[in-house]
C-alpha cells in the first residue's frame, strides 16, 4: 500500500514569476520548491517561461569570461532580480 500523497497547495503564475529566481538559485525552501515545480508540470506557459529564463541564463553565462560551474553568475542573478523588481 502506497503512502498518501501530501496535498500541495497550487501557486498562481504570478506567484511563479516572482519565485522563478530563487528556484534557479536554490534558494527555496522543499514546500515552496515543490509547489513551484508542480506548477511548471501543469503550466505550459510558466514551462516556456522558465525554459526562456534558462536560455537567457545560458546566453548570459557564455558572455561571461568565468562562469562558476555549476551555478548563474552574479551578473545573471542581478539581471533576473531587475527583471522581477521592474515587473511589480
Amino acid at each position: 500500500m502506497t503512502a498518501p500523497r501530501e496535498h500541495v497547495e497550487e501557486i498562481s503564475c504570478q506567484e511563479f514569476v516572482e519565485l522563478v529566481t530563487d528556484y534557479f538559485e536554490g534558494a527555496l525552501g522543499p514546500r515552496t520548491q515543490n509547489r513551484v515545480e508542480e506548477h511548471l508540470v501543469m503550466c505550459h506557459y510558466c514551462e516556456t517561461y522558465a525554459e526562456q529564463i534558462r536560455a537567457t541564463m545560458r546566453a548570459l553565462r557564455a558572455l561571461d569570461d568565468e562562469p562558476p560551474a555549476g551555478e548563474p553568475s552574479p551578473a545573471i542573478l542581478a539581471a533576473l532580480r531587475r527583471r522581477r523588481e521592474d515587473s511589480r
